[in-house]
């Protein structure tokens, strides 16, 4: 086995392995307030004959382009977002090449960088930090990196890049693929899709998984030139989306009002768990996303005291720039925060 597969070996999965379903999940960002009841509508009435057939995804990539005034052949689905990026970077690097990112961010980018061998360039960006634009343009440029992967807002941070910050590091690297990863971009309230009409080395991704609140149908996307989409379509699966999924899409599409009362509640349940968490001692960083990310030391005695009390919360034992330990703890209901809030006091108390 290469060096490198070998270090891929003992790294622990993203994905949950147990039944995650007795418990309070502030574990993986997901919507508490779950998907439009169009959704389920649509999809107890798919008729059986659709089930017999391969999925068509045209119906929803053509709702998705009106949406956002962009062409079909600027659009692509996939089955979620982290497959788009996996195979965005399979087609733009070969083993060896240089990509950069910031860090932290998306665990999964640098999981699938690993497993293309690519050379990976990690450049700081901490939760009070700026936007290190100037460093990000450099290493690209010094690495003659054929990739350069964003997440706005940060994950699992979720600090927000400012839309013209990037469109300058874009137009700074025409020869460099540059992806947005956008999967929290509902809840910041910006996006850079309308550059899509202006650079052709500017890819752009989001997900139904977050605001939209059907994550368990998996469904992501992705703007880009069509020069981008076109081999991009190639190598995807021919049927990455079920029939299921499909119809859950559009009918999410169609209710995009439930999805923004969704947004503006959890973003006004992030302020007031911020406060609440603050005033037990933790450091907790700002966010534009759907979470919060804490400090304060002996967390990972913490997340098993939490899982204790039927509470998941996602622990990271090393977040580089961040020295010491870290939870990220997904926004639910204002009665998840309460629970939260309670069982951390009374292990403050023990």
């Amino acid at each position: 086995m290469l060096p490198i597969r070998e270090t891929i070996a003992r790294m622990e999965p993203y994905q949950m392995e147990e039944d995650r379903t007795p418990f309070l999940r502030l574990d993986a960002n997901e919507n508490p307030y779950g998907p439009s009841p169009q959704v389920a509508r649509a999809i107890a009435a798919i008729p059986a004959a659709d089930l017999a057939r391969y999925p068509d995804r045209k119906p929803l990539r053509d709702a998705i382009a009106a949406r956002e005034g962009l062409s079909v052949e600027q659009v692509e689905l996939s089955n979620g977002s982290d497959d788009i990026l996996r195979n965005l970077i399979d087609l733009t690097l070969r083993p060896g090449d240089a990509a950069v990112v910031t860090a932290p961010t998306f665990s999964m980018n640098i999981l699938f960088l690993m497993v293309r061998e690519a050379r990976i360039v990690k450049v700081p960006f901490g939760p009070a930090d700026p936007f290190p634009e100037e460093e990000v343009i450099a290493a690209v440029q010094k690495e003659r990196a054929n990739l350069l992967m964003l997440v706005n807002p940060g994950a699992p941070l979720g600090q927000p890049i400012d839309p013209a910050a990037i469109e300058r590091v874009v137009a700074a690297n025409p020869d460099t693929l540059v992806v947005v990863d956008e999967a929290y971009g509902e809840f910041a309230g910006s996006t850079v899709a309308p550059l899509i009409r202006r650079y052709s080395n500017l890819v752009v991704t989001r997900t139904f998984s977050k605001a939209w609140g059907i994550a368990g149908m998996r469904v992501g996307y992705c703007f880009a030139d069509p020069a981008v989409i076109r081999p991009l379509r190639t190598a995807l699966s021919p049927y990455p989306l079920s029939a299921a999924a499909v119809a859950a899409a559009l009918a999410a599409l169609g209710d995009e009002a439930w999805m923004r009362r969704c947004v503006k509640a959890i973003c006004e349940e992030r302020e007031r768990m911020r406060a609440l968490l603050a005033a037990l001692g933790y450091t907790v960083f700002p966010s534009s996303a759907n979470s919060l990310v804490i400090t304060g030391g002996g967390l990972a005695a913490t997340t098993a005291y939490l899982k204790e009390r039927g509470i998941l919360v996602r622990h990271f034992a090393k977040l580089p720039p961040l020295t010491g330990d870290a939870l990220r703890i997904s926004v639910g209901k204002a009665e998840d925060t309460d629970r939260l809030i309670a069982a951390l006091k009374e292990r403050r108390s023990i």
